[in-house]
Formats: structure tokens, sequence, C-alpha cells
């Protein structure tokens, strides 16, 4: 298993990871510079097959796979969000709005990819179903890539937000739970009961962008984590 910390971030774009939908009741679409370089550097050697059946995770108003590199393959992408739903493009790829506790499918995908989706689920009870379902909806042997937050001891927040003790970011005026950013040592142990490490890597010279200018993150912001793992036999 690839299991370091990353100092310099060669493999990231230099911008940061604009995954920051820190607007109450809203989850914006996840940026897919990002993502799609975690695709091509870190996920896509690790599949099985030519074209994979892939379901991405909170997609938001486009997957990242809508990109005619893409068009092949069949595509299942889901978002929480009817809105962003409703305007994601008409192509190769099927939408479906529902959350993780609709994920039904069993044994049917090579990869699933969690579009920065893991963070924004701030119930213990929701981290469990969306892993319960994501291992059950895999075929054997199928992948399971996230980029995700994680937490460590330099992260601050402006006066707009409350980090509790329970690792929850929270709105300040409305106590409005907004993000789970969990350690990754906590990260990797939720994921270990249905999953084996390939990839585990921290990025701390990059950030998820919270609360910057909107180009240059701050070093209080959290750190990227990038993890690609194998379904566990059942």
């Amino acid at each position: 298993m690839q299991n370091f910390i990353e100092n310099s971030p060669t493999q990231l774009p230099s911008s940061p990871v604009k995954s920051a939908a820190i607007v109450p009741g809203e989850r914006q679409e996840a940026p897919l510079n990002t993502l799609e370089n975690f695709y091509y550097t870190e996920v896509e050697k690790f599949l099985a097959v030519k074209n994979p059946f892939i379901l991405d995770l909170g997609c938001g108003g486009q997957s990242i796979f809508s990109s005619t590199y893409f068009a092949k393959q069949k595509i299942i992408a889901v978002d929480r969000d009817e809105g962003l739903i409703a305007r994601a493009p008409k192509d190769h790829v099927t939408y479906y709005c529902m959350n993780v506790g609709e994920i039904i499918w069993q044994n049917r995908f090579d990869l699933a990819l969690d579009s920065h989706l893991f963070h924004c689920l701030t119930e213990t009870d929701e981290r469990e179903s969306f892993l319960f379902n994501i291992h059950r909806s895999l075929r054997p042997g199928a992948i399971f890539a996230l980029e995700t937050m994680a937490a460590h001891k330099g992260m601050k927040f402006s006066s707009d937000y409350y980090y509790a003790a329970n690792k929850t970011l929270y709105q300040q005026s409305t106590m409005r739970p907004l993000r789970k950013i969990l350690s990754a040592w906590e990260i990797e142990q939720s994921l270990l009961k249905y999953f084996d490490l390939l990839v585990f890597k921290i990025f701390v010279d990059n950030k998820f962008l919270l609360q910057g200018n909107g180009q240059e993150f701050l070093a209080t912001e959290p750190d990227v984590l990038r993890i690609v793992c194998v379904k566990k036999s059942e």
C-alpha cells in the first residue's frame, strides 16, 4: 500500500481544492480539476477492466465522467440535491437524485468514486450506511476511491464557524452541521471494516478551500486526503 504524507503536492493541481460548499442548505458542485486529476493519477491504474461500470457519488450538477473520454462506459451518478440533478447535462451518464441510504444496488460496479461527499455526511449512522451500501454495490475486487477532508492540529476557522469536539464543523449563527472533518486515522479505521487500502496519501501543502479568498488556501484549512481501496471479500 502507498501510505505516506506528500509534502510537495506534485500530483495535485496548483490551485487549492475548491470543494467548499459551505453554504447552508446547499452543497455545490465539486470542481472537476482535482477529482479528474485524482482519477487519472491514482485510481485508473487499479481498475481490472477496460470499460468499468462506474458509480459517481455526490456528483453535483455534472459528473466528472461526463467527458467524451468515458462515452463508451456505463456510468451512474447520484446526488441528493434535486436541483443539481435537474440541471445535469443529457449525455452518456445516467443521473439519479438519492441519498446514501437509497443506494441499494448489489455487486454491480467496478468503481465507486466519492466526489467530495464523505465529509458532507455529518452523522455517524450516515457514514456507516454509506460505506455499507458502497461495499454492497461493488463487484468482488472492485475499487472505492475518495478524496476527502482530513483534520490536523493546526486547523482554525473564522468566527462564522464552530469546529466542535465531535469533529463537526457548524455554522456559528445557526449551529447547522456543515462538515464532518475527521483525522486521517479515524477515516482509515472507518474504511477498514469494508475495504483493504491500496493508496493513502495526505497532501499537507494543499488544502480544501473553506475560508480563503477563492484563489489561495490558508494553512489552517483541512488537509487533502486521497484514498484508493479494494472491496473486502464478504
